[in-house]
């Protein structure tokens, strides 16, 4: 329903699980969750940063009772999420994604298209690992335990360098959980950096 949403520029309706990828954007939106207990130290009952010797043990403890307690709170909301296994592995779904995604529409009209598939640094398939609980912080990883699921992985460089030129008005934001390691040399080795502003 989201990506319904932004590809016709409707408001978007309440995701199923807070939109939110770090501790501080949960905060924002633990009251609509009824998760406010789970990003709040005290109420994890370890008191708060000064009562640690270490900052990275308060965060230690504070992430590992904060994550038991949001799986928790969310249980219902993430067990009811499907993966579409087909779109994430559909050639020609894909195609089609990635040629609409390069097609700009005139200003003042924004354009939002889902890519079913991950960020890489060739074109292929990846295996990433995790489960639904993955989605409230984090998102699946490669190589990491958990269910696996097979996705379409794009040369986000390649494609960049196919799709656009230093004309175009390009603004990338890069957070693919630890994929940044061979992403951003494959932008390099290509020069395609020189198309973002």
């Amino acid at each position: 329903r989201c990506t319904q949403s932004l590809s016709v520029g409707r408001e978007l309706p309440m995701p199923p699980v807070p939109p939110a990828g770090s501790t501080k954007e949960l905060r924002h939106f633990a009251s609509q969750y009824g998760i406010g207990h789970c990003v709040n130290a005290t109420s994890l009952g370890i008191g708060n940063r000064s009562t640690f010797a270490k900052a990275y043990q308060f965060k230690r403890k504070f992430n590992r009772l904060s994550d038991a307690c949001l799986n928790a709170a969310l249980r219902d909301r993430l067990q009811a999420l499907e993966v579409s296994r087909e779109s994430a592995t559909d050639p020609a779904l894909l195609k089609r994604r990635l040629a609409s995604a390069s097609r700009c529409g005139p200003p003042p009209v924004d354009t939002y298209t889902l890519i079913p598939a991950a960020v890489n640094h060739r074109d292929g398939t990846l295996s990433l690992s995790g489960d639904v609980s993955n989605l409230v912080r984090g998102g699946l990883h490669s190589g990491r335990a958990g269910g696996t699921l097979k996705v379409a992985a794009v040369d986000l460089a390649s494609w960049m360098q196919s799709h656009f030129t230093e004309d175009d008005f390009v603004v990338l934001k890069l957070d693919v959980e630890g994929a940044e390691h061979v992403v951003i040399p494959r932008l390099l080795e290509l020069n395609a950096t020189r198309l973002v502003d």
